[in-house]
């Protein structure tokens, strides 16, 4: 349940109606609220203060209007660059980058303000009395009608700044690494001693016979598996289940999930058994940060692939995302792998899951780089300097293979130079 939870969570945050919906539930419980009172304060007749409106229904009902007019501009401008904004950043960054402008908060809220003042507006305009005097008016309705308008045009400006900066290349990698770094804190939590080199290989040990094989019915990116929930299953039957899918990958209708040791004593039948282990397995349509490790890194690497491609030939920003990625990937080599086995509360084994190595992430990052990079110096340098940093930082023997074979793998790029001088200077590097 949590990790659905979570997912739904990521999914909403990903959804531009959401904070709009929720603006429009406050701005009708607000105008509620003010009609009341201003209700209240014709019945006991107080003396209303300045600023608030002093006219007729007749000119309220010309204001409100007038507002609420400037409010479908308003959203429609906001809606038009919105658009055009994710069309470049589409064409410059990658497709798979939209994700992170459609979290983006201030648009979502900015967006939700301009709708939530339109229907305030229209409300507390259904409230006006029918006569033309002042007699009945919602003075502290249209005050806040007022007062919220002003606050629209605000958020525009505001609108106008934050959409300028978060499509200049620098905001646009610094999101997208920081997505990462919190997704990395997320799957490889700090540990004690997170460096230390495992004395032994463990074996993994198979599941109790017999054993039962469930079988994907649906198609789609693997999202997330409730790893918590698989445990606690496992753990009530006395048995052990074991998973042979990652987060990140594709399934497709008929691939093999799991497989489950049969326990003493179970009363469920093969179909609810099925359907439970199959609910543990979340399926969308695309692939998210929640417990891919590939997902943020495969973020910052297309940027900088598009970034090295012809039409766009900008290696100053793929040398940005460069500088992000040596961070990232720095961070997860000093953390312990993570374990592929779960136990439950009495330590007893209950699931066995793949997982990531530092190794597989590694050259899943930098092979790409390395491949697009031929023909830039500046790249490959770049490439090797991140080589350097990770250098101190790999002690595990698994790790410092892929370190050597990384080594080779560059120099071979660089003999490809045409240029003596750079061909020098980056062996130099290299050595």
């Amino acid at each position: 349940m949590k990790t659905r939870l979570i997912n739904w969570t990521e999914r909403l945050r990903s959804s531009q109606w959401v904070m709009p919906v929720l603006l429009s539930i406050g701005a009708l419980g607000l105008a509620q609220i003010a009609l009341q009172v201003d209700l209240w304060n014709q019945k006991t007749g107080q003396p209303l203060p300045w600023p608030i409106y002093a006219g007729n229904a007749a000119g309220a009902r010309q204001l409100l209007g007038t507002l609420a007019g400037s409010m479908v501009s308003l959203t429609t401008i906001t809606f038009s660059v919105t658009m055009i904004v994710l069309t470049l950043a589409a064409n410059q960054f990658g497709p798979r980058i939209l994700r992170n402008f459609l979290r983006d908060r201030f648009n979502q809220g900015v967006l939700g303000i301009f709708v939530a003042t339109f229907l305030y507006c229209v409300v507390v305009l259904g409230q006006l009395p029918g006569d033309a005097e002042g007699a009945g008016v919602p003075r502290l309705a249209v005050t806040l009608a007022v007062a919220a308008t002003i606050g629209c045009l605000i958020a525009l400006l505001g609108f106008v700044h934050h959409t300028a900066r978060s499509i200049q290349t620098s905001h646009v990698v610094q999101t997208a690494a920081g997505q990462l770094r919190a997704n990395l804190e997320t799957l490889y939590p700090a540990t004690a001693q997170p460096r230390a080199e495992p004395s032994a290989e463990v074996e993994t040990p198979a599941p109790a016979a017999p054993v039962r094989e469930i079988a994907a019915t649906d198609s789609g990116y693997l999202q997330a598996v409730d790893n918590d929930g698989i445990v606690a299953w496992a753990a009530e039957r006395d048995t052990i289940v074991q998973i042979f899918v990652r987060p990140g990958g594709f399934i497709t209708a008929g691939d093999q999930l799991a497989t489950l040791g049969a326990a003493p004593g179970e009363s469920e039948s093969d179909e609810e058994i099925a359907k439970t282990v199959r609910g543990w397995f979340i399926l969308g349509a695309e692939r998210t940060g929640e417990q891919d490790t590939h997902y943020g890194f495969r973020q910052l690497v297309e940027i900088a692939v598009r970034a090295l491609s012809p039409g766009i030939n900008d290696p100053f920003t793929a040398i940005n995302a460069i500088d992000h990625l040596g961070v990232s990937l720095a961070r997860l080599a000093d953390q312990a792998p993570r374990s592929t086995f779960s136990l439950d509360e009495n330590g007893q084994l209950r699931l066995i899951a793949p997982t990531e190595d530092f190794p597989s992430i590694a050259r899943a990052t930098f092979d790409p780089l390395r491949f697009y990079g031929r023909g830039h110096p500046l790249v490959i340098a770049q490439l090797a300097r991140l080589l350097d940093t990770l250098t101190s930082r790999l002690i595990r023997e698994k790790d410092r293979a892929w370190l050597r074979d990384a080594r080779r793998d560059l120099r071979d790029v660089v003999g490809d130079l045409p240029d003596d001088t750079d061909r020098q200077r980056l062996l130099a590097l290299l050595d």
